[in-house]
């Protein structure tokens, strides 16, 4: 579904468009973030 087609869908249900479109737009940026897997423990580093 092209976005002009999902907008109109979101706004024919009454739905406010904005914020839609910002979680789409933030999806968006995070995918294209670099990010590391880092393995968490229960321990803490010495300080």
């Amino acid at each position: 579904m092209d976005l002009d087609r999902f907008v109109a869908e979101v706004a024919s249900m009454g739905l406010p468009v904005d914020p839609v479109l910002d979680l789409i737009r933030l999806v968006y940026t995070v995918r294209e973030l670099p990010y590391e897997l880092v393995e968490k423990t229960g321990e803490r580093r010495p300080r």
